[in-house]
């Protein structure tokens, strides 16, 4: 899976090399590979000819230009897997490759010839085959040319022009067939191939014999005889590593819906059977994926946010379907390991990319930077969509792995989606329309649902389900709970209707429909909760269900039928409930109810498995300890999201969850630092414990500065992680943990607000750190410096800013010293410290030093951000508001007005790929370039920019 490029100038031969024998019949549906014709005689060499054709013309290939990324002299080639597995696209020439390599494989003997347009049209290329002789690995003795390529028409060993011998129609007279494949093709715009047999070779024809008219429409350029390369080995073959044509590397962005289904199938977004309604999120979108690439790699990276069924999903299936009929390869990036094929098709397939990552915060952190880094190898327009509930920590936790592996990524740019559709009338009525078309719905008067401001897309979709299956206007639930609930009555009636396994009455007895609920919805919750991904893993799930504990006929027949009604669209999602806010209120509802069940339907600890101590490898046992591995963090996370609907109802689960399997706080720690929510309290709660199974100093250092949600634990873990003494090893060791803890202890205090502690254990630190890069400042100096940056930072929060100017002087000192001997290891830090400094000393007065500081800041970061943009271009810009601010202070207007110039370059150049992280700086930067443009006379410019600044002021307000 290498890179085709073909140089027609420099070895136009080179081309046969590309035609693959062997291959297309296993790229291709069983259907359409049972129709290839064989070397074998029972068909004429025409007939072979046409049958191969028409079965290209049924593959629904899409017809595309020739890629940009060809380079002059030359012409990207596709490998056949992607023009006839996925993306399914191809060029003429594309598509002329494949076409000879399925006439090999047929015993025809193919050339390829391409043509100029005399006309600056694009080139073109079509297949010649032979009908007078077959082909085989050796020459035919009757096969009437020479040579491997021609760079003119060339005549036949009886003298004959090859142009005379070519017939002009498919039931014409002449020993050659031009067929014209592109013909097979089908343009985007179609449901159909673009020309008939009897036209492709017709066109085919009258293409090469033109290049033989005066008028020279085409002129021949090159023709390479694919056979005869093959029976010389007079070319190398190039890389024949396809994917098997049943494989997908992305999951399409829509799939053929199921009008018959539940309600709850029928509504999910990508199957497609509502039609998307028009936002200005869909325009922001493609206008993104179609601008120049800001990184020189030609990725581009951004993530919608909303709610839960706020309309993520739907967007981005719409997006992926309307690039992908302007030519683009789109689809879902599956949550399935990928193989190393997989992963090197990724970075060499052709056309332009959008990878959608839906639910990325439920994707490891390790496959999201692999995803990146593989796109990056590619040198077509590439684009990586996320989609996520909240731009948190999950975005900085990726974003901080691909620098650490060396990857320059910039935060990506943030789409926030309002729960609400903003057109939730046009919504509504589109849907309700559209679902009054399906078998047993009815058409509605109603023109709205009932108003309720915390309505999402997802639900003005179920109201219409709703209104067009028999409720009134009047009867359409009011709130959200009743609303998922009605739909989940209705959703399990559907599923008593196609029950045939209970020995129930029929479904007018309504005692035994409401049992039959009841039931449905126990198991439901469980199944919502843990996602299991096999039949297996469904069964051991359902037997939790006191009712279904004994195994009967009927337990069997009731787990087909939960296995079919919630079946994933993906085999990499597991069997759930969806959409998932949905599922989510069913877990609340039901465990809420009945909480020994959620104690009961998880599995048990993979370390107590007996297995595991008999035989370490016991492929069973591994299995089971996988599949527990996601349903226990598919439970944290249906959990964790389920607090958008009931944060009290959430906590409290999550609570009862962890209390009684203390061994999941591993899971529910990952799920609640990449998405914060109810387990944060358990967490904590579980830390304070006197047997707490958490390992605290670990925990300590580990959670993230400022994390929001785990800040109280951060606290909790840091105060009880004190190291005590230990005696086998040197002072030296028990005084640099000591100190290290303190240094992690004042941080974690002034995060809680405890300012006082925190200065205490701060100063602690510093004179430890001191002392111990006295007596070794290679291994302690770093340390020290930063101690004493945390100390400046503390003393300034207390008023104490003779001493906090103190601290941060002899920081920069430090860093300075590093820095010289380790530029790339400590400049950012001595940055960071004199941009401190000069904060502190503006503070105190000294508007000179101050001065001198940001400006030594500036240059540092300026050159850091050449190397680094990604990284540093936002230091830069804050040390830039600075500059101008201390320049001003010291009457230096014409320094201070290019300083915040450059500053609002920056900052707007930031807010327009992430809008969510950089339009308040941007707003900021404005407002202090009105005001330093007002000091030099330029009211014009003074006023554009606090007009700017007020517009970006009030979108935040409204957000």
């Amino acid at each position: 899976m290498t890179r085709w490029l073909w140089s027609r100038g420099e070895a136009p031969e080179a081309l046969a090399g590309f035609v693959r024998q062997d291959v297309v019949g296993k790229l291709l549906p069983a259907e359409l590979a049972a129709d290839l014709p064989g070397p074998g005689t029972g068909r004429t060499r025409a007939e072979k000819a046409r049958v191969i054709y028409e079965v290209f013309a049924r593959r629904g290939v899409r017809y595309v230009d020739e890629p940009s990324t060809s380079v002059p002299g030359g012409q990207l080639v596709r490998p056949v897997d992607q023009v006839l597995a996925r993306p399914r696209q191809g060029t003429c020439l594309d598509l002329c490759v494949a076409y000879a390599g399925a006439c090999l494989d047929a015993g025809l003997h193919p050339l390829i010839v391409v043509v100029d347009s005399v006309r600056a049209r694009a080139a073109h290329a079509v297949v010649l085959v032979w009908l007078d002789g077959s082909w085989s690995t050796s020459p035919e003795p009757a096969y009437p040319l020479q040579g491997l390529v021609h760079a003119s028409p060339p005549t036949t060993t009886d003298g004959l022009p090859l142009l005379r011998e070519i017939r002009a129609s498919a039931d014409g007279a002449g020993a050659f067939l031009a067929v014209d494949v592109a013909g097979a093709a089908w343009p985007f715009t179609a449901d159909h191939p673009a020309k008939d047999w009897a036209a492709a070779v017709r066109d085919g024809a009258s293409v090469l014999l033109a290049s033989d008219h005066t008028s020279q429409a085409w002129r021949w350029a090159s023709g390479i005889d694919v056979g005869l390369s093959r029976q010389l080995h007079a070319v190398e073959v190039a890389d024949s590593r396809f994917l098997p044509g049943d494989v997908e590397p992305l999951n399409p962005a829509y799939r053929e819906p199921n009008t018959a289904a539940g309600p709850l199938t029928q509504i999910k977004a990508r199957h497609g059977l509502v039609p998307f309604y028009a936002r200005d999120e869909l325009d922001l979108l493609q206008e993104w994926a179609h601008a120049d690439a800001t990184s020189p790699d030609g990725v581009e990276l951004a993530v919608v946010h909303g709610v839960g069924g706020a309309g993520k999903t739907h967007l981005a299936a719409e997006l992926c379907a309307r690039l992908q009929r302007q030519g683009w390869y789109t689809g879902f990036f599956p949550k399935s390991t990928l193989d190393n094929a997989t992963w090197t098709w990724l970075s060499t397939v052709v056309p332009k990319t959008l990878v959608v990552v839906d639910y990325v915060e439920d994707t490891s952190v390790e496959t999201v930077v692999k995803l990146i880094r593989t796109m990056r190898r590619r040198e077509q327009t590439t684009r990586i969509l996320f989609t996520a509930r909240s731009a948190g920590d999950w975005l900085h936790d990726i974003v901080d792995a691909a620098r650490r592996e060396g990857v320059d990524l910039a935060e990506p740019w943030a789409l926030p989606l309002p729960r609400r559709h903003p057109s939730p009338t046009g919504l509504f009525r589109r849907a309700a329309q559209r679902f009054a078309q399906l078998p047993g719905a009815v058409g509605t008067a109603v023109g709205q649902p009932p108003d309720n401001p915390r309505w999402t897309t997802l639900d003005l979709v179920l109201q219409a389900w709703l209104a067009t299956h028999g409720v009134d206007g009047d009867a359409l639930p009011a709130r959200r709970d009743a609303l998922y609930d009605e739909i989940l009555r209705r959703e399990f009636d559907y599923w008593y209707r196609a029950a045939r396994v209970f020995d129930t009455p029929e479904p007018h007895n309504e005692m035994a429909i409401r049992g039959f609920r009841e039931l449905a919805g126990k198991v439901g919750a469980v199944l919502t909760l843990l996602a299991p991904r096999t039949t297996e893993r469904v069964t051991r799930a359902v037997e939790t269900v006191p009712e279904l504990r004994v195994p009967t006929p009927e337990r069997a027949g009731f787990i087909g039928l939960l296995t079919k009604m919630l079946a994933p669209d993906h085999t990499d999602e597991g069997f759930a409930i969806r959409p998932d806010p949905v599922g989510e209120r069913l877990v609340l509802r039901e465990f809420g109810r009945a909480g020994r069940l959620l104690d009961d339907c998880l599995p048990p600890n993979p370390s107590t498995d007996r297995r595991h101590a008999r035989d370490p490898g016991d492929p069973d046992a591994l299995t089971d300890a996988l599949a527990t591995d996601w349903e226990t963090a598919q439970a944290c996370t249906v959990l964790t999201r389920a607090e958008e609907f009931d944060p009290e109802q959430a906590t409290a689960l999550a609570q009862r969850l962890l209390t009684q399997h203390t061994w999941l706080w591993s899971t529910a720690y990952s799920v609640t630092r990449k998405l914060g929510g109810p387990f944060a309290t358990a967490l904590t709660q579980l830390a304070l414990r006197e047997d707490t199974p958490l390992p605290l100093a670990v925990l300590a250092e580990e959670i993230p500065l400022g994390h929001a949600a785990l800040r109280d634990l951060a606290h909790i873990v840091a105060e009880r992680a004190e190291p005590s003494h230990d005696p086998t090893v040197t002072k030296e060791i028990n005084t640099a943990r000591h100190a290290a803890w303190l240094n992690t202890l004042a941080v974690r205090r002034s995060e809680v607000g405890d300012r006082g502690g925190a200065l205490a254990a701060v100063d602690e630190a510093v004179t430890h750190y001191r002392q111990l890069a006295e007596g070794n400042p290679r291994g302690f100096l770093p340390n020290l410096a930063g101690s004493l940056n945390n100390q400046a930072n503390l003393r300034s929060e207390v008023g104490d800013r003779g001493g906090a100017l103190a601290a941060v002087d002899e920081a920069v000192t430090h860093y300075r010293q590093l820095a010289e001997g380790n530029p790339r290891g400590f400049l950012p830090n001595l940055a960071g410290s004199l941009n401190n400094q000069a904060n502190l000393r503006r503070g105190v007065g000294d508007r000179g030093g101050a001065l001198a500081a940001v400006d030594e800041a500036v240059t540092h970061y300026r050159q850091l951000a050449e190397g680094n943009p990604g990284g540093f271009l936002p230091n830069l810009a804050t040390s830039l508001n600075s500059q101008a601010a201390s320049r001003s202070e010291v009457g230096d207007r014409a320094g201070a007005l290019a300083a915040i110039d450059e500053a609002v370059l920056l900052r707007r150049q930031l807010a327009e790929s992430n809008p969510g992280a950089f339009l308040p700086n941007l707003a900021i930067s404005l407002n202090n370039q009105a005001n330093l443009r007002s000091e030099v006379g330029d009211r014009g410019g003074a006023l554009a920019a606090i007009d700017e600044a007020v517009t970006h002021y009030r979108q935040l307000a409204e957000g």
